[in-house]
């Protein structure tokens, strides 16, 4: 179904809405799929009860629903990790552009486990229609902010009970990524960058050691003073957990990619680092910078071999004693509203 029909039902009826099934990159459903979905439901009114967001690793929190679908509960991180690659292999594409078999699977599952007859499904697919003409260099930044609500930063999801944070920390995370292999000389930088950021603030690393998709987590191979490991964390929780320990951060520090730019939406600062750029569009760099603008945090994008030249140019600097950050609103604030 296309997008003027799925709006058209979404107006002139009340049957519920499932949303998703989302099974791609953080960095596509913060800057995208979820303030798409903001703009389409506050244009028509939907109010958020009507809305069921199909995701993974616990982001539902993120849509501010009262409802919301757990996809590693409907299918195993390995099922769907399959499939991932399976769909690159055969498209060259980790987008879901089309509703295929797998989803549509899940998508039955789903109006069954809910008890729903007749569910109107928005699919990722429509998003990516619809933005295409932003990626495809056809349309400017402002037409593209138009098609979307990004005025409304990110609120803090709920930390699960039991887990104890510093009371002031910096968030770190290098994972490899197409921007950044892992290896001797990324993995020497990310453990003396930690260190670093470590000798006078804690650092807690946002690792889950999870293999849910191709975005492996480095570790230090011995333990850095000042540093703390989260706690075990299942596939079902791990956005989740991860972004309400984000929310709660000084800032962000890592690789390049999807939690870079979920600190910005938090209205944490980001300073973030690329080895290649490749298997990325510089759009999304740029639109994060202009988020970044509008909510007035600090959002740095280094590329690793010009570190030298900066070292170089700019002199030691004397630091500041870190302040509280600044709170966010408790209310949550609907992905409708």
């Amino acid at each position: 179904m296309n997008l003027t029909a799925t709006k058209a039902l979404i107006k002139y009826t009340k049957r519920p809405i499932l949303v998703g099934p989302w099974r791609g990159e953080v960095g596509f459903e913060i800057l995208y799929f979820i303030p798409w979905l903001r703009k389409l439901f506050h244009d028509l009114h939907v109010p958020a009860e009507r809305v069921i967001p199909i995701t993974r690793g616990g982001a539902a929190v993120w849509y501010h629903t009262p409802t919301g679908l757990e996809l590693y509960g409907m299918r195993s991180p390995q099922e769907i990790r399959i499939h991932n690659r399976l769909q690159h292999m055969q498209t060259g594409k980790l987008k879901q552009m089309r509703c295929d078999a797998f989803d549509r699977g899940v998508l039955a599952d789903a109006a069954q486990t809910m008890g729903l007859k007749h569910p109107i499904i928005v699919h990722p697919s429509l998003m990516y229609q619809a933005l295409e003409p932003f990626w495809n260099g056809h349309r400017g930044y402002g037409w593209a902010l138009a098609q979307m609500r990004h005025a409304l930063p990110f609120t803090q999801p709920p930390l699960p009970d039991g887990l104890t944070l510093p009371k002031d920390y910096i968030c770190a995370r290098f994972y490899a990524r197409s921007t950044w292999p892992v290896g001797e000389q990324t993995g020497e930088f990310a453990r003396e960058t930690i260190k670093a950021v470590a000798a006078r603030l804690p650092v807690v690393l946002l690792n889950t050691n999870l293999h849910v998709d191709d975005h492996l987590d480095w570790s230090p191979k011995q333990p850095i003073p000042n540093v703390h490991i989260l706690p075990h964390i299942t596939p079902e929780t791990s956005l989740a957990v991860t972004s309400a320990v984000l929310a709660r951060s000084q800032g962000f520090i890592g690789t390049y990619g999807g939690f870079a730019q979920l600190a910005v939406l938090l209205k944490k600062p980001s300073m973030s680092f690329y080895l290649n750029w490749e298997g990325t569009a510089v759009a999304h760099k740029h639109l994060v910078e202009v988020l970044a603008l509008q909510h007035q945090v600090a959002n740095i994008v280094h590329r690793f071999a010009d570190l030298p030249q900066l070292q170089a140019i700019f002199p030691p600097l004397p630091l500041e004693e870190p302040t509280r950050p600044i709170s966010l609103p408790a209310e949550p604030m609907s992905v409708l509203g």
